[in-house]
């Protein structure tokens, strides 16, 4: 099945997008929906300092934390995000397949979210089987 460009389309908290492998992941993942919320870490870096071992992480200034080390990348953005769902190409190539990550469309997204949720997946399926206008309805 040929590939086009993903167009991003973002709804409230959720966003469709193409998938970003931020791992050795299958090829056959095409795009995502991911739910963006407050970065807690960000809000809270003043309670961490930097790793003694390694200067990439920082670690808690308590003894209290049960964390341990956190990569300084997780201080960056007030937003971090979580996969919800992922769009994956058929075996056969005939079509796409929807994949839930376990069971975080029920445990992170309220009523709301999930009508948001719902919209994006139909959004998603038009797109990605080219149904026409589709593109120019997205933002």
């Amino acid at each position: 099945m040929d590939r086009k460009e993903i167009i991003s389309k973002r709804v409230n908290s959720l966003l469709f997008h193409a998938f970003e492998a931020r791992y050795e992941f299958s090829t056959s993942v095409y795009a995502e929906i991911v739910k963006f919320e407050p970065n807690w870490y960000y809000y809270h870096k003043d309670e961490f300092v930097e790793d003694p071992t390694n200067i990439e992480f920082m670690v808690t200034k308590s003894d209290d934390y049960p964390m341990g080390r956190i990569h300084k990348s997780n201080f960056e953005n007030k937003e971090t995000c979580y996969t919800i769902a992922t769009f994956e190409e058929k075996i056969n190539g005939s079509g796409w397949e929807l994949k839930y990550c376990g069971d975080r469309p029920i445990r992170m997204l309220n009523e709301d979210e999930m009508q948001d949720f719902l919209a994006l997946i139909s959004f998603g399926y038009r797109f990605l089987e080219g149904e026409d206008g589709v593109e120019e309805k997205s933002e």
